[in-house]
């Protein structure tokens, strides 16, 4: 599968593979920075939320500890004897010992008062008498009656109450004071300060639009921002909170908008505390880096844009008009001439290839001038190599008429030899009309007719139409023909036939010349077959059949040639083709 794709690749043009490995160096970048950019929302994302979780939990584990530590003391006070002496013996004391007592009292409650910073008042209430001492009686303390009666008739199971937009801790003495539906002798009781909390829950975030409240568990009440959370979401989070036994951190949709919410669970004091920031304010540094990344592609996509251009007036371009030339070299049209404005790699390049054509020009014209002088020599070469035992037995029959006194035939005979051997003679030209050619050949088969007499039947058809005026090298049809004679027929005594066919269409000349005789096993057939399609025949050498293949080729091209096969005859089957088309190059003779 990759090689198919490397292949593939290798065959795009080079302008398409320069851009291919653009994209393959930019396109990682890219998908480099949207990881950076992933993973820089993640750790942004986590810093928030680390952060929201660290100072919720460093805030619920300090209110926890000041809650608490107030919780213990102001429960150790309701069991002190002193407060146990006024708030239940009170009675039966005398003013001495009342006021001795109130003094005790008195001191532990300021002491108890200035334990914490979140207290601004505490107190002692006397249900019997609704009696009742403070630490600061700055502080209304006229509803602080009512409010105590509202926290025995509660359940009481929290340690926090929230009463007429007050916020206290009690605590009853004897405890529990509800067996039996009795009430308790006294209530000790410390008020926190709501504004301080309210100051330290808005500095929890300390962010413009963030925020932090304490809920009851109830949804009763709330101290801190104004944040319209849902039952259903209060809910989820509180549980969620309480399984963990931690702070979590998690999303929830508000009013139309996005908010992280970072929740800590108090169960023994009933509260829950809810620390939240918009999302827009988390991903406003992200919105910052996307839009710089934003404009990084922005700024790259024209400058791809202008890489693209100059690649292709740099490398596109001149790569095509190299591309041109080599098609201009396919159709055999040398005379080839570049822009001279183009300097560089692809200036020396061009110029390399006009000096290139314009050699393979010149060698070709040169290699032209050299096969013409070849075949000339090569028909020369033919022309002297006339056949000796041919030329005996035609003299010798010329003999036999002569003491027959067959003046007539002999007549023919000596006529017919007489222009053959002219024919053959002659060196003036060197390519004749395809119809002389044919001529000359119907004048050898009548030669041989007549040496044969009634011992071979040759039946030969004749030249196509317009295949008559077609140019070919002299002497290429005859040599077949004597071929036949000479290794097809020589053992012949009678019943011989040679078939001679033409065939012309679409520009191809096909000429077919079968026997029926026997001078040519298989192994023999395959053997003449190979030396036609050998491409080392030498220039000169050999006769007959194979020095017309090799003519052949040189005049028209591979295409064209001699294939031997066998007959349906039962004898050999000789298959001459001429392409003709055009002269690759037109050069004056």
């Amino acid at each position: 599968m990759l090689k198919r794709i490397t292949d593939s690749i290798r065959k795009l043009p080079v302008y398409y593979r320069v851009g291919l490995m653009f994209l393959l160096v930019i396109i990682p970048i890219y998908i480099i920075l949207t990881f950076i950019n992933i993973i820089g929302s993640r750790i942004i994302y986590n810093e928030i939320g680390n952060t929201m979780t660290y100072k919720v939990d460093f805030f619920a584990s300090s209110l926890i500890k000041e809650i608490d530590k107030i919780i213990n003391l102001q429960r150790q006070y309701s069991l002190d004897r002193d407060f146990q002496y006024l708030g239940v013996l009170s009675q039966s004391m005398d003013n001495v010992q009342r006021g001795q007592a109130a003094m005790q009292v008195s001191e532990k409650l300021n002491f108890l008062s200035l334990s914490s910073y979140l207290i601004v008042n505490c107190g002692m209430y006397k249900c019997d008498d609704a009696w009742t001492m403070c630490s600061n009686y700055n502080i209304d303390n006229r509803n602080i009656g009512e409010i105590i009666n509202a926290y025995l008739q509660s359940d009481n199971s929290g340690s926090i109450f929230y009463c007429q937009d007050r916020l206290f801790i009690f605590s009853p003495y004897p405890r529990p004071f509800n067996l039996k539906g009795q009430k308790p002798a006294y209530v000790l009781y410390t008020e926190l300060s709501i504004p301080l909390l309210t100051q330290e829950l808005s500095e929890l975030v300390g962010r413009e639009g963030t925020g932090a409240m304490l809920i009851d568990d109830g949804g009763k009440w709330s101290i801190g921002s104004s944040f319209n959370i849902t039952e259903q979401d209060f809910l989820r989070l509180s549980t969620k909170a309480d399984e963990t036994g931690g702070t979590i951190f998690d999303k929830i949709t508000q009013d139309g908008m996005e908010y992280w919410v970072s929740v800590s669970s108090f169960p023994f004091l009933k509260l829950t505390l809810i620390s939240y920031m918009p999302e827009d304010d988390i991903i406003r540094p992200l919105k910052m880096f996307n839009l710089i990344f934003f404009i990084f592609i922005l700024i790259t996509i024209p400058i791809i844009l202008l890489f693209a251009l100059s690649l292709n007036r740099v490398i596109h371009q001149p790569m095509s008009e190299l591309v041109k030339a080599f098609k201009m070299v396919e159709e055999e049209n040398y005379d080839i001439h570049f822009d001279k404005e183009i300097h560089g790699e692809f200036g020396y390049l061009f110029n390399s290839f006009e000096k290139m054509a314009l050699r393979i020009k010149t060698t070709i014209q040169q290699v032209y001038l050299y096969r013409i002088s070849t075949q000339r020599a090569e028909l020369k070469q033919l022309q002297s190599q006339i056949n000796p035992h041919f030329l005996y037995n035609s003299f010798y029959h010329i003999y036999r008429m002569c003491r027959s006194k067959n003046y007539d035939r002999l007549e023919i005979f000596a006529q017919k030899l007489g222009g053959y051997y002219q024919y053959i003679t002659r060196s003036e030209v060197d390519e004749v009309p395809f119809k002389r050619e044919v001529e000359i050949a119907r004048n050898y088969i009548d030669i041989q007719s007549i040496r044969f007499r009634d011992r071979i039947e040759v039946d030969m058809g004749e030249v196509p139409e317009g295949a008559g005026d077609i140019m070919v090298p002299k002497l290429i049809l005859q040599p077949v023909i004597e071929n036949v004679y000479e290794h097809g027929m020589d053992n012949v005594l009678y019943g011989g036939l040679i078939n001679i066919s033409f065939t012309f269409d679409n520009h191809e000349l096909n000429v077919y010349v079968e026997d029926n005789g026997e001078g040519m096993n298989d192994t023999e057939l395959e053997a003449l077959q190979r030396k036609l399609e050998s491409d080392e025949i030498e220039v000169g050498r050999g006769t007959g059949i194979i020095n017309v293949q090799h003519r052949l080729k040189m005049r028209f091209g591979d295409e064209s040639g001699l294939t031997v096969s066998r007959s349906s005859l039962g004898g050999l089957k000789v298959h001459m083709r001429i392409v003709i088309k055009k002269d690759f190059i037109n050069y004056d003779k």
